[in-house]
């Protein structure tokens, strides 16, 4: 893939720590429910998908972008997913989803702060994908390797997930 290679509809995810205890669906379906009407983001709708094995279990449905507690391959986390194209250059729109994601990271783990046990995520490990599956999978996958290694200088990354999968990496810093 070419310079020119534009990430358009990227996700994000922090998994739970390894001994951290998982939220229960009604927690998250009322987290979610309160994004709605303080957030300043467009949101739409709470799904409860718990239904399904190793996905996506609660589901806040937005305009510009989805948070989604994701249980996908069995590792569970918070998951950021935007829908609209993003404007600005590839390190631009990374630096800043991260950053954006880090600070809504923080306010849902202070919402649960509240609550015994804490959870708690690993701020080292993060999923990025790119949402755009008309791309060769291979190129997308070097074009995000590359990216992270321009945003977070020295971290390393690996390929994600299966052929069949939305191409993504696992970036460490």
């Amino acid at each position: 893939m070419s310079d020119t290679w534009k990430i358009q509809r990227p996700s994000l995810k922090a998994f739970l720590a390894p001994n951290s205890p998982e939220p229960s669906t009604k927690d998250l379906f009322l987290l979610f429910n309160e994004w709605i009407s303080v957030a300043e983001d467009v949101f739409v709708d709470v799904a409860d998908y718990s239904h399904i094995h190793q996905g996506p279990r609660v589901f806040l449905n937005g305009f510009y972008k989805d948070y989604i507690w994701d249980e996908g391959q069995g590792k569970p986390g918070l998951m950021v997913r935007y829908r609209q194209p993003q404007t600005g250059s590839n390190m631009q729109v990374l630096s800043e989803i991260h950053q954006e994601f880090m600070t809504r990271l923080e306010s849902f783990s202070s919402w649960f702060a509240q609550k015994t046990p804490v959870l708690s995520f690993n701020h080292q490990t993060f999923l990025l994908r790119e949402m755009d599956r008309s791309s060769d999978r291979g190129q997308v996958v070097e074009s995000l390797t590359r990216l992270a290694s321009e945003v977070f200088v020295g971290c390393t990354s690996e390929s994600w997930g299966s052929a069949a999968d939305v191409p993504g990496i696992l970036v460490h810093i």
